[in-house]
């Protein structure tokens, strides 16, 4: 005769007790998804190496400051958002953007679709105003949910938004609209505040863990902007590497897709660096010049290198065409 089970035994074995029986059907439901899910992807020659990023799923892309970590994350969303609006699921589904180093209206600026400017023109003020309310007038119609603090709406009675301040937004969201995200942006993790942890290494590693589980039970995909530690800008190429996070290596364990990005103008100067050379070929040193560097896959390999054209003020990513070939690398 079975014994009464308590609240916390039943609650454990309804939650994380799997019989053979159940893994194998949620295996071939899981297997299903998959064909039916077109998962997130790059849109360039990066998919054909990279598996598609679908629910709980981690990718990370780590970089020093200034090499395009928040805006290969944004162009994610963006891609994302208007998958969603393609297919006419804007009232099911939304993509979140989450930040903790810029205010909601700086960032707004990423996800805005004007003709004839970009990003870049409205930070420095060259667009005049009333055409930016004109243009303004369809961005609600693109599915990006942008969460962090506001100009505008945080005071000093804000609390601080932590992982589970977001995790209760997302299910207020739920339940007040029905509406889930297809993707999470999590930028920057090493800036995410951890009240329970003392040491920054901990904080760091806690709140890794913690947005993970969040991934798993929105079921969505998590992409990371995670900051690189200083020593790699004394590398000669500074790309960073599985162990140049910063404060915490769980990060990287944690991670099922890492990759690094650098973007080259910003260490040589055009004049000291005409060309540089990627994979035994060489592309010219322009500001939209992005490498991309895979660095861990799980299920995949997990290495390679690529070049690609990336135009921050218009969001827009696309493969290189090569200059030339490096004939001194082979």
């Amino acid at each position: 005769m079975s014994q009464r089970l308590s609240k916390d035994e039943q609650d454990a074995l309804e939650h994380f007790v799997h019989t053979p029986g159940e893994t194998a059907t949620n295996y071939v439901r899981f297997a299903k998804e998959i064909n039916t899910q077109a998962g997130i992807t790059f849109g360039c020659q990066i998919d054909k190496f990279l598996i598609p990023l679908r629910p709980g799923r981690k990718l990370g892309i780590i970089g020093r400051p200034g090499m395009g970590k928040t805006t290969l994350g944004g162009y994610l969303v963006l891609r994302e958002a208007r998958r969603i609006l393609a297919h006419g699921l804007q009232n099911q589904l939304y993509a979140a953007h989450v930040t903790w180093e810029q205010s909601v209206e700086e960032l707004e600026a990423m996800y805005q679709t004007p003709e004839g400017y970009g990003v870049t023109d409205v930070a420095w003020g060259r667009v005049p105003v009333d055409q930016v309310i004109r243009d303004s007038l369809s961005r609600p119609s693109l599915p990006v949910w942008l969460f962090g603090e506001s100009l505008y709406k945080t005071n000093l009675d804000t609390p601080l938004m932590t992982v589970e301040t977001v995790y209760h937004a997302m299910r207020a969201v739920w339940k007040e609209r029905k509406m889930l995200p297809s993707i999470l942006f999590f930028d920057f993790i090493q800036n995410i505040p951890v009240p329970d942890e003392r040491e920054r290494y901990m904080q760091v590693s806690s709140a890794m863990r913690k947005i993970g589980r969040m991934a798993v039970q929105v079921k969505a995909p998590l992409v990371l902007g995670i900051q690189a530690n200083q020593r790699v800008d004394d590398y000669k190429v500074p790309l960073p590497t599985m162990r140049d996070s910063e404060w915490s290596a769980v990060i990287g364990q944690l991670l099922d897709v890492l990759i690094a990005v650098w973007k080259p103008i910003r260490t040589y100067l055009p004049h000291q660096e005409e060309f540089i050379n990627v994979g035994g070929m060489d592309y010219p040193n322009t500001d939209d010049l992005m490498v991309i560097k895979l660095l861990k896959q799980r299920f995949e390999k997990g290495y390679g290198i690529w070049a690609q054209r990336f135009d921050q003020n218009q969001m827009i990513l696309d493969d290189y065409k090569v200059e030339r070939i490096n004939l001194n690398d082979y």
